[in-house]
């Protein structure tokens, strides 16, 4: 039986930053027996830097076995106490291996490996790790909560005031309803709402990016090919049904998280005050950054899988979604970056209550 975790940090050199991210810090270091380890620790800041760092480390320490396998050990946490700031843990350091994004971006991933990619991963998520969970959180009442915190925020936004209170925009080209004109809809119809609270329940990854996906092409025996990395969403969420992940999954795996994230969008205004107010939203496809994701289909596989394990989905509930996780991001970005997520969400709200 291996020695439980450390409760303390290692004495150890940083060897190098391995990401730098908003609310957290992944070190690549090396213990005085030479050993190296990552260490993830938080920055203490944000709405949910400190807790999700800290759920993180309990997902990991608790899952089943069959999902185990599929994740980083803990080697050492920190942090435990609510009242403590300073929380973070070290993993084993997977020398060798490339993560999903990296893959992609590099250029050198074939169609017929990304096929093996989205399989593997499927395999994984929709056998090893969605099972069914007794607790039912409320999952609907926190999207809830989290679209109206954002709009109300958004509407104190001189740039978005005209945005947020507008009855009728138009973006690209479309007449669609304001945000918080269409979200109010959604309310008073309450139909999405009432089936994302009644959704099956499981255990879910939560940040199911393809940079959270640790991948190798030739495997060892008895290996696995595939670990996943950084569990639990930016705002908590560990638990819910299963179009959680994949609509966070596709969101990258179609290219459009990463142009959001990297500026590669356009995202503005689009016509004279005074008018019916007009926007444009739009990836920059033609960015020489953007051929990876053009070149290779990174997600019809997945949802394959996926509708074959959970059956099919309601596409108004996985715009709610996606309007959800552009929100979550809108407050925590800035210019461009924060317009484009804006939009973004504006986009699927608007396209629900059409609907």
């Amino acid at each position: 039986m291996s020695p439980p975790p450390s409760s303390t940090p290692s004495l150890a050199a940083v060897v190098r930053v391995l990401k730098d991210g908003i609310w957290d810090r992944c070190e690549l270091i090396q213990l005085a027996s030479g050993e190296l380890r990552v260490r993830k620790t938080t920055k203490g800041t944000g709405p949910w830097g400190v807790n999700t760092l800290r759920a993180e480390t309990h997902y990991l320490q608790a899952l089943p076995p069959g999902a185990a396998e599929h994740f980083p050990a803990v080697l050492a946490a920190w942090g435990e106490k609510p009242e403590e700031s300073n929380v973070g843990y070290e993993m084993p350091y997977f020398d060798g291996w490339r993560d999903g994004g990296e893959w992609v971006r590099s250029g050198t991933l074939y169609q017929k490996d990304a096929d093996r990619l989205q399989e593997d991963l499927a395999q994984t998520v929709f056998r090893s790790l969605h099972r069914p969970e007794p607790a039912r959180p409320a999952l609907a009442a926190h999207v809830e909560e989290i679209i109206r915190g954002a709009l109300e925020q958004l509407d104190r936004l001189p740039e978005f005031s005209e945005l947020m209170r507008a009855g009728e925009i138009v973006l690209n080209g479309h007449a669609l309803p304001g945000p918080e004109r269409a979200f109010q809809a959604l309310l008073a119809q309450g139909d999405l709402f009432r089936a994302l609270a009644q959704a099956p329940c499981v255990l879910l990854h939560g940040d199911l990016l393809l940079e959270n996906v640790l991948w190798r092409t030739n495997i060892l025996a008895g290996k696995p090919r595939l670990i996943l990395l950084d569990p639990v969403s930016v705002a908590g969420v560990a638990l819910g049904p299963p179009i959680f992940d994949l609509v966070k999954y596709e969101s990258y795996a179609t290219g459009e998280l990463y142009a959001m994230r990297t500026g590669l969008v356009e995202a503005a205004r689009a016509n004279d005050p005074g008018a019916t107010p007009a926007y444009r939203y739009r990836v920059r496809w033609e960015d020489s950054a953007m051929r990876p994701f053009r070149l290779v289909d990174l997600h019809t596989r997945f949802r394959a899988a996926y509708t074959a394990r959970h059956g099919e989905f309601d596409r108004n509930v996985y715009r709610l979604l996606d309007a959800y996780f552009a929100l979550v991001m809108a407050l925590n970005t800035t210019g461009l970056l924060r317009w484009a997520r804006v939009l973004k969400a504006t986009e699927c709200l608007g396209e629900i209550a059409k609907h």
